[in-house]
């Protein structure tokens, strides 16, 4: 199936085509240039008569040249068809901006009535309008996109609702299928139909200093109106604002992550995120000297409980560099290893009275104790083996 660009491109040829044959036709004076033609008149009429004659070459060099003035005036055409299209998507794009939604749907429609590929207008139309109304439309035998056109909006101008809106390539139209077309003066923006409700609400949410709650807000509306510029504001000031808040929670973090989204332009927050910065050292300095601080005590009443192995592993928490921890852990090794040695003599006891497995406890609380104790290993394991000849004897 043709396409339509290619359909109006034969269009245009054919009448392009006629008009030279009726010119030429009309001429009387041989030898006057016919506008927009590569021959005078008297070239017509012998590439004319060279087609009668069956001069076949003779008559097609001049048409061939014909075509390519008909093409290279398509060409002019087009681009000055896409120059008007993009001045409509412009002015569109304006009046988007200053929220006349009606005046720009109306640019963007002319904009691809101009040019059904304009980028622009399609975005805007596609992205950030719907249509309240739509027509159901039973495709017929043969039908093309600019016999629907005319069909249902009684113009070709509005192709491009048909390209754009059937939900079909041309070649895939298919008899008795059922397409739906928007009514094009039933387009409306829902984005601007929500900023004034979101602009009035984001206003109140910073009155009442509610910065987490507004920043999503102004990011919804910065997303459907890039350049608002009062949202823009109170993004930049609920950013700035909730920095400070977080800084005086001492929520160092968050506060320069808050500060960090800040648009430069708007505010230098450099100085501010240092001094949080510097905040955030001290802070951390506060809080490790109080951890290690807690674990030293925490290790002292473990250790005045006898409770050596749980006093080690918690003096092992604190910094190396706090006062008096190298100490305390050099003071719980010297008690735990009396206690391995109390426990090793309690083996040693049990294992002369043949109680073997009892001396084999007494020697793992020595490795708990006292962890390279070699003779505790060595005897754990003889008697362990011995205990299993015990075994198959009885």
């Amino acid at each position: 199936m043709i396409s339509t660009k290619e359909r109006l491109k034969s269009i245009i040829i054919f009448i392009c085509t006629f008009a030279v044959l009726a010119t030429l036709t009309a001429c009387a004076i041989p030898g006057n240039t016919i506008s927009g033609v590569p021959l005078p008149s008297s070239g017509q009429a012998v590439a004319l008569k060279s087609e009668a004659d069956e001069e076949y070459l003779a008559a097609l060099n001049y048409w061939n040249g014909a075509r390519r003035v008909i093409d290279d005036k398509i060409a002019d055409i087009s681009t000055h068809l896409q120059k008007i299209s993009s001045l409509h998507s412009q002015e569109g794009m304006i009046f988007y901006d200053k929220r006349e939604g009606d005046k720009a749907l109306q640019e963007f429609i002319e904009a691809l009535r101009f040019n059904p590929s304009n980028k622009i207008a399609l975005e805007y139309l596609k992205n950030r309008y719907k249509p309240r109304e739509v027509l159901p439309y039973t495709v017929s035998e043969n039908d093309t996109f600019e016999k629907i056109s005319e069909n249902v909006y009684r113009s070709y101008n509005d192709i491009f609702a048909v390209i754009h809106f059937s939900g079909v390539d041309e070649k895939d139209l298919v008899a008795g299928e059922i397409i739906h077309l928007p009514v094009l003066d039933s387009f409306y923006s829902q984005p601007l139909l929500d900023y004034k409700r979101d602009i009035l609400r984001a206003r109140k949410l910073f009155k009442q200093e509610k910065f987490e709650e507004l920043l999503p807000l102004a990011e919804k509306i910065l997303k459907n109106h890039p350049g608002d510029q009062e949202s823009s504001y109170l993004r930049n000031s609920s950013l700035v604002g909730l920095g400070k808040k977080l800084r005086d929670q001492q929520r160092y973090e968050e506060a320069v992550g808050a500060l960090s989204g800040v648009d430069p332009a708007f505010k230098n927050v450099k100085t501010w995120i240092l001094e949080i910065r510097e905040l955030q050292k001290e802070k951390l300095a506060r809080d490790t000297e109080r951890l290690n601080r807690d674990l030293f005590r925490k290790g002292e009443l473990l250790y005045s409980q006898r409770k050596y192995l749980a006093a080690l592993k918690v003096f092992r928490e604190v910094d190396p560099g706090f006062e008096g921890v190298e100490e305390a852990i050099a003071n719980v090794g010297v008690v735990m290893r009396m206690q391995a040695d109390v426990h090793y003599k309690k083996g040693v006891k049990y294992f002369v009275e043949d109680n073997l497995a009892l001396a084999i406890q007494e020697w793992e609380k020595t490795l708990r104790y006292d962890p390279g104790h070699l003779k505790a290993k060595d005897y754990i394991s003889k008697s362990r083996s011995l205990l299993e000849k015990v075994k198959a004897i009885n």
